[in-house]
């Protein structure tokens, strides 16, 4: 390591005295928010902002006065000092050398590389161009001030007047006021993040998953027990504290919390110290049924911020569901208006799919497709199993064939049970996220069973993205196993 004479310093020590400063200058988590009311993020305030005369060697985060190096201007960009970025977005940061690394902890994810001197950087694995790169002045990292704010979901104004620059960063929205998930048959509906697609249903339909897209922290379950007995709130909480894994720790428990129903709250964290699950179980009664609304969170370690998505989707929970609006997606019933009965007699299939949907002869299985293909395509493909192939030999031999040596990337693949018996769900994407193919492979006796579902989201719109197309025909549809078995054919009869 090589050393300066006199009264330059020393890149190495310019870097320690960066991250001394910074750890000193964070404060280590937000401050816990309220359970007995919402916070103004929630309400669709501003979550944070920074005040930042131009030259001045002090900035306002918050309300709150911080020391900083102040910002320029070079080559038409503005370059400003890392930690009020940091403090104002709440960031996480990783310093080696001359490599940086940003990321946050809501429910919707982001992560930032970027290099000291170069003229790129790296957002959420895409590589972005810059045409001012990040530099050292002074013992502080100085930023692209517009390029990294936005990336992070923030706002850069600038108040000629005062000559102020202000950045902004307001709460992500958690619920799409188009989009409501749920259940006629147990009576329940609620608002959705835009981004949630179903990943599961127990058998009974009792119990239905959701999820985001990969790299989202964010999911949730409805869990419902009907023809339960009324009884106090905090008897339903204590019954639910009795049955939790013995790796969840408590962090928190109310007996009562009113969102706008009386609801039961308790919170857990893994206890594996490498661990940052949290989960929220909020239980209510309603209609002589109990229902648990259960979310779970991956790195979302800011109190604040699972609190403000919890009662969010807490105030749009119904036991009740309207079949009549269309925004709600049933996974359960449909509505005989809009979908169309169609067999055959060979598989002794019965199916209901969209009106428009026709069988297409040119095929010897089940093949079904809409009206413009694009649209939707569905199948139903029967397999003769060859000496020892089990399920998951099946399961890898469809991804390799159907995805693999098309380039899809793997979006979900887990394993559920159709018609009692054990299955795996796989769906994948191509072109980005323009076309996606959705799968379900099972095993009866000596033959595969492939039904696959193939949509364009520019056609189908945000049935082909999450998979609800799929979910809604698989629930209905009814098939004679001993009759389609006979129509079971080799691999490469397909």
């Amino acid at each position: 390591m090589k050393w300066m004479r006199g009264n330059r310093t020393s890149t190495a020590q310019k870097m320690i005295s960066v991250i001394l400063c910074l750890c000193l200058m964070f404060p280590a988590a937000l401050s816990a928010a309220s359970l007995t009311e919402v916070s103004s993020a929630a309400k669709g305030e501003l979550r944070s902002e920074a005040v930042i005369p131009l030259g001045s060697t002090t900035a306002t985060v918050n309300g709150k006065k911080m020391t900083i190096q102040p910002i320029y201007e070079k080559n038409g960009t503005t370059l400003g000092p890392l930690n009020v970025i940091i403090r104002t977005l709440n960031l996480q940061f990783k310093l080696e050398g001359s490599n940086l690394t940003l990321w946050n902890k809501t429910y919707k994810p982001h992560n930032v590389w970027i290099g000291i001197g170069q003229t790129a950087m790296t957002l959420d694995g895409q590589s972005k161009k810059l045409s001012t790169p990040a530099e050292m002045k002074n013992g502080s990292v100085m930023v692209p001030f517009r390029a990294i704010t936005e990336a992070f979901g923030g706002k850069i104004t600038y108040n000629a007047k005062t000559k102020e620059v202000r950045m902004t960063v307001a709460a992500e929205p958690v619920i799409d006021k188009k989009l409501r998930v749920g259940d006629s048959t147990f009576g329940w509906s609620i608002g959705a993040p835009s981004f949630m697609r179903m990943i599961d249903q127990s058998e009974t339909g009792d119990s239905i998953s959701f999820s985001g897209k990969s790299g989202n922290n964010f999911g949730f379950n409805v869990q419902v027990t009907k023809g339960t007995k009324s009884s106090e709130i905090a008897t339903v909480r204590e019954d639910k504290l009795k049955v939790l894994h013995p790796s969840e720790a408590v962090i928190r428990d109310v007996y009562t919390f009113s969102l706008p129903m009386e609801y039961a709250f308790i919170e857990t964290k893994q206890n594996q110290d490498f661990s940052n699950l949290y989960t929220q179980y909020w239980g209510m009664q309603a209609n002589g049924n109990t229902y648990w609304v259960v979310l779970s969170f991956s790195d979302v370690t800011y109190e604040e911020e699972r609190d403000r998505i919890a009662q969010a989707l807490l105030k749009s929970f119904k036991p009740t569901i309207d079949i009549k609006d269309v925004h709600q997606l049933d996974y359960a019933r449909k509505s005989k208006d809009q979908y169309t009965t169609l067999k055959n007699e060979k598989y002794g299939l019965n199916i209901q799919l969209p009106k428009g949907w026709k069988q297409n002869p040119d095929f010897s299985n089940p093949h079904f497709d809409a009206a413009d293909l694009y649209t939707g395509t569905f199948s139903l493909k029967v397999v003769q199993l060859e000496n020892g192939q089990e399920l998951k030999d099946i399961v890898d031999k469809v991804q390799f064939e159907y995805f693999n040596l098309n380039g899809a990337n793997l979006e979900e693949r887990f394993y559920t049970t159709f018609q009692g018996n054990t299955a795996v769900k796989m769906r994948e994407r191509y072109n980005g996220n323009e076309h996606w193919v959705t799968l379900l492979v099972s095993v009866v006796d000596d033959c595969a069973f492939i039904w696959s579902l193939s949509q364009d989201t520019k056609y189908a719109g945000q049935q082909a993205s999450t998979g609800y197309q799929f979910d809604i025909i698989m629930n209905d549809l009814q098939i004679d196993l001993v009759k389609a078995k006979t129509q079971k054919k080799p691999w490469a009869a397909y």
